[in-house]
């Protein structure tokens, strides 16, 4: 699934994803793929679920043209008490990719969710 967004203040494209991937590896290519099909967006928002119907979300990646898009996207669902900065500074140097995988803080993941506009199936 796939249409426009602008839940996060910039013009981005939002996809719902159903995949095996579970590394954040994985992910990360997936959502460089999706950033790759996606041109003249300043983000791509991306939000992973399992291959198994009424799955929840597994993991959201993001993609972003530049760090002022990173700060604006990324600002909207840390946690408190985590470094935007910090954030942005290691998604743009993994090449504007940025993924928050199961492993990672289930507040993170439940707050991404909250920010991207659907639930459901693969592409």
């Amino acid at each position: 699934m796939q249409q426009d967004c602008a839940e996060t203040g910039v013009v981005g494209k939002c996809y719902g994803v159903s995949t095996d991937a579970t590394s954040r590896e994985e992910l990360e290519v997936v959502t460089a793929d999706l950033w790759l099909d996606s041109p003249g967006y300043l983000a791509v928002l991306v939000t992973f679920y399992p291959n198994k119907p009424t799955a929840d979300v597994s993991a959201a990646g993001f993609a972003f043209e530049n760090e002022q898009v990173a700060r604006v996207v990324l600002a909207q669902f840390l946690t408190q008490g985590t470094s935007v900065e910090d954030e942005v500074r290691e998604a743009m140097a993994n090449g504007g990719i940025y993924v928050v995988a199961p492993a990672d803080e289930a507040q993170e993941l439940t707050q991404v969710v909250s920010i991207l506009p659907y639930r459901g199936g693969g592409t």
